[in-house]
């Protein structure tokens, strides 16, 4: 009998730990609220790299 709670216990064990990463790696691309984001160019690129070292050198 304790062989057979052994063998559930390591078998539950076993299922949650390879399921967990699965869990893990939910994007959620479903949402209603989807952002679109937009593609940058060179420009607003330089912007907003200007305005992240001003904001560091704070």
């Amino acid at each position: 009998m304790k062989f057979h709670k052994l063998l559930v216990f390591m078998m539950v064990f076993s299922l949650a730990v390879i399921s967990s990463p699965t869990f893990a790696q939910d994007d959620d691309d479903d949402d209603d609220g989807e952002m679109v984001e937009e593609e940058m160019d060179e420009e607003m690129w330089q912007a907003q790299m200007d305005e992240y070292t001003a904001g560091k050198q704070i």
